[in-house]
């Protein structure tokens, strides 16, 4: 039998992204033993009861420290994986060496245009060079490296899995209903994740409280402010600029999967680029995200109900997987997200 051994080391969103690999993945290899590993709370959740994962490890390696987490990857060295997989992104140093003390025989990983030895992805024995595609297109590439073979249907047919129960529906049913929400509802979060300086790709959040009044004003919709548990401060930020408080609610929801029950009996979603806006895809509802800095082509929501909005500047996109995200303009005004308007 063989041992496959999956990386999610970064965030909820790009372990939501990973998830048509894995179906892939069990439909290719159905009596392999899949393991995957993540070191994100979030992405844990998000895999708890994936049908195509045999084991899921959660070690949070960044609380842990070094020697800790060297002692951990020495016990995973010696179950012996046939196969490791590092999904993108992956463009770091600890993730690829992380990887490589896990000891599988193949290593499958990327070779980046950038940051090639400083990365030291060379510690992955059979690489793919990183394309222009989606991640989830890319991640599709790197396991025909095994032999995992797709159709361009297969490919284009790809959902992304979530899994939320009736508990979970229930929770939002009460929800709704304890707060009296009625009509449309149109989630917004206006947050993302922080490391790595993604916190710069944030869409001005008086633009969200703005939007948030245009749309309670023209159409009479409930604005749902979602975030996560680092986020409060902000949520709380746009909802005291919302004129009509009557129609917007702040969602104070820390179970993923609750929050996902809720994302889903929205009628539209609008967010950054973010984990939440993966989340909102999953449940197929209609998304709209604004993306700056960061390449949309590599991210955008998948599925054929939603859309990306952008600033097209000469200078977009800017950033490089594996560095930390940094206005590159000599004003230094992060334009491509400054200078997208809600008319």
């Amino acid at each position: 039998m063989k041992k496959i051994l999956v990386f999610s080391l970064p965030g909820l969103g790009n372990t939501l992204l990973l998830t048509p690999v894995l179906e892939k993945l069990r439909k290719h290899f159905r009596d392999a033993k899949i393991t995957v590993l993540v070191m994100y709370k979030g992405s844990k959740q998000i895999l708890d009861g994936n049908p195509n994962v045999d084991e899921l490890i959660f070690f949070e390696f960044l609380k842990q420290g070094r020697l800790k987490s060297l002692k951990f990857l020495l016990q995973l060295r010696k179950r012996k994986f046939d196969i490791s997989i590092l999904p993108h992104p992956s463009n770091k140093m600890h993730y690829n060496i992380v990887s490589f003390l896990a000891g599988a025989k193949l290593r499958l990983g990327y070779d980046y245009p950038y940051l090639k030895l400083k990365s030291l992805s060379f510690l992955q024995n059979k690489r793919k060079n990183l394309g222009a595609n989606h991640e989830i297109q890319e991640n599709f590439g790197l396991i025909e490296l095994i032999g995992v073979k797709l159709t361009d249907e297969e490919v284009k047919n790809t959902r992304l899995f979530l899994k939320i129960d009736d508990e979970n529906r229930k929770f939002a049913d009460s929800f709704y209903k304890k707060l009296n929400i009625k009509g449309l509802k149109i989630g917004i979060h206006a947050g993302s994740s922080t490391g790595a300086g993604m916190i710069n790709k944030r869409w001005p959040k008086e633009r969200f409280a703005d939007l948030a009044n245009f749309l309670i004003d023209q159409y009479k919709a409930n604005i749902l402010i979602f975030g996560g548990p680092d986020e409060s401060e902000l949520k709380n930020y746009i909802y005291g600029l919302i004129k009509n408080k009557r129609k917007a609610f702040l969602v104070d929801i820390d179970p993923i999967k609750e929050t996902v029950a809720v994302i889903e009996k929205c009628d539209f979603f609008v967010t950054n680029d973010s984990g939440f806006m993966h989340m909102a895809v999953a449940m197929n509802v209609k998304t709209i995200a604004i993306s700056g800095a960061v390449d949309y082509k590599k991210t955008y929501p998948w599925n054929k109900n939603s859309g990306i909005i952008y600033h097209d500047i000469s200078c977009y996109p800017c950033y490089r997987f594996g560095e930390d995200l940094e206005c590159k303009r000599k004003e230094k005004d992060y334009a491509c997200l400054k200078y997208i308007s809600i008319y």
